[in-house]
């Protein structure tokens, strides 16, 4: 993305602006990134109060098939993120929102630290959450089969 490309500095934080992330999320995924990890994701630890039950078998399917298929945990990837550049520099081949999830895997079998840590989310005040959409998940399922043809099988 062009953005990883023109940022500076040696660590990416990246979250939504939509006011669901609140900044005290920095803090808490502050100290794995302090202590050597490479990618801290955060994960969201309240999905029952803010998720349907359909969103969270979405995600919950989303974050178990990367464990199946590649080897890899997988947790809550479309969350905050703070890391390395190095690991937003990957060259991604998924076109959906799945390239979160080929960002973890590829920190994974790079060899890299990769912690989850609980955070704090909000519930959308406003407009329609689009994750779980018809059309993010059918490209979401391509992108998970184009990995595994690039990647191979765990």
């Amino acid at each position: 993305m062009r953005a990883y490309k023109e940022a500076r500095g040696s660590h990416f934080f990246v979250t939504g602006s939509d006011g669901q992330w609140p900044a005290g999320n920095l803090g808490l995924m502050l100290q794995p990134a302090l202590t050597g990890a490479d990618l801290v994701v955060g994960v969201r630890s309240n999905k029952r109060e803010v998720y349907s039950p359909a969103r969270r078998l979405i995600s919950m399917s989303f974050n178990l098939l990367p464990r199946i298929l590649f080897g890899v945990r997988v947790e809550d990837a479309g969350s905050t993120k703070l890391g390395v550049r190095e690991v937003f520099e990957y060259q991604l081949i998924s076109r959906s929102v799945f390239f979160e999830a080929e960002r973890i895997i590829l920190a994974k079998r790079k060899g890299r630290r990769v912690e989850f840590v609980p955070i704090q989310f909000l519930s959308r005040a406003e407009g329609k959450a689009m994750g779980a959409s018809w059309k993010n998940l059918r490209s979401s399922v391509a992108d998970l089969f184009r990995c595994l043809g690039q990647y191979g099988f765990r």
